[in-house]
C-alpha cells in the first residue's frame, strides 16, 4: 500500500518512516517546502533557524489510529521592520496554526457532529478510530471561523480603565467592527496604511478629527464611554 498517497498533502509531505502498534500507526513526515511565510510581514524566507516536531492525529486508517510525527522548520525573518524575529513555517492544508488536530479529520468530525449529534458522534467515531470526546465536538462545531481582514479606512480609538489603579484598555472601532486591545502603531497589522496617535494637549493632527463625546462632530463615530473625545482618523484629501 503506498501510504505517501494517502497523507494530508501528498506534494507538500513527505514521509520517512513508518510505525506500527497494535492500536496506532505513527507516520513520521517532513515538509518538502524551501521557504517559509513569516506570518507577521508576509515575507518568503529561506533563511533557517531550527527544527520543530508536532505530533497530530488525523483520521483512521484501515482500522488503526494514526498519529503524524512531523518535522517542520524554524526561519529567520530578515525584514528589519518585522516584530517577529523568528517564526515556524505553517501549512494550511495540513493543520490549523496552534492546533493538534489535521484539517480534514477536523472537518470530518465536524460533519459526523452536525449530523447525528455531539454524543452519537462521539460514540460513532470512537469505533471509526478517532476517539473524541461530545465536549470536544461541540467546542469545535462551535468554534467561530477566522475573521475576515478588510481595510481600515476610518478607525476610532477610546480607552477607559479596567478597574481603578489597573491598566488601561483601549478600543478600536471601525464602523460595526468593535476590537479590544493596544492602540496599533505605525504599519502594525495593517500594512501601507499609517496610525495617527490621539493628541494628549489641545491641539490635534492635521490627519484626523477630535469627536465630542456623544458623536457631535459630523461623520464621528460616538464615543462608548462618554469621559473622553474619540480621534478618528481619516484619509487625507486629495487633489482634484
Amino acid at each position: 500500500m503506498d501510504l505517501q498517497s494517502c497523507l494530508p498533502d501528498p506534494e507538500l509531505l513527505t514521509l520517512r518512516s513508518t510505525h506500527v502498534q497494535p492500536e496506532v500507526l505513527w507516520l513520521d513526515l517532513e515538509s518538502r517546502a524551501p521557504t517559509g511565510l513569516c506570518p507577521a510581514c508576509g515575507q518568503v524566507s529561506s533563511h533557517r533557524h531550527s527544527r520543530h516536531t508536532r505530533i497530530l492525529k488525523d483520521v483512521a486508517l484501515l482500522g488503526r489510529r494514526v498519529r503524524l510525527r512531523l518535522t517542520v522548520r524554524k526561519f529567520f525573518c530578515d525584514t528589519a521592520s518585522c516584530t517577529q524575529r523568528i517564526f515556524c513555517e505553517r501549512l494550511p492544508s495540513v493543520v490549523f496554526p496552534w492546533r493538534r488536530k489535521t484539517v480534514r479529520l477536523e472537518h470530518q468530525n465536524s460533519l459526523v457532529a452536525l449530523e447525528v449529534g455531539a454524543e452519537s458522534a462521539a460514540r460513532v467515531l470512537g469505533h471509526c478510530g478517532c476517539p473524541v470526546s461530545a465536549d470536544a465536538l461541540l467546542a469545535q462545531v462551535r468554534r467561530p471561523p477566522a475573521p475576515e481582514v478588510v481595510p481600515i479606512r476610518h478607525l476610532g480609538v477610546d480607552d477607559w480603565a479596567w478597574r481603578k489603579g489597573r491598566p488601561y484598555g483601549t478600543i478600536r472601532r471601525s464602523g460595526a467592527a468593535l476590537r479590544r486591545g493596544p492602540v496599533a502603531g505605525s504599519g502594525s497589522g495593517y500594512p501601507g496604511r499609517v496610525a495617527h496617535e490621539p493628541p494628549r494637549s489641545g491641539g490635534h493632527h492635521p490627519g484626523s478629527r477630535r469627536c465630542l463625546p456623544g458623536g457631535s462632530s459630523a461623520g464621528c463615530a460616538p464615543s462608548l464611554t462618554g469621559r473622553r473625545p474619540l480621534a478618528l482618523a481619516e484619509e487625507p484629501a486629495r487633489d482634484p
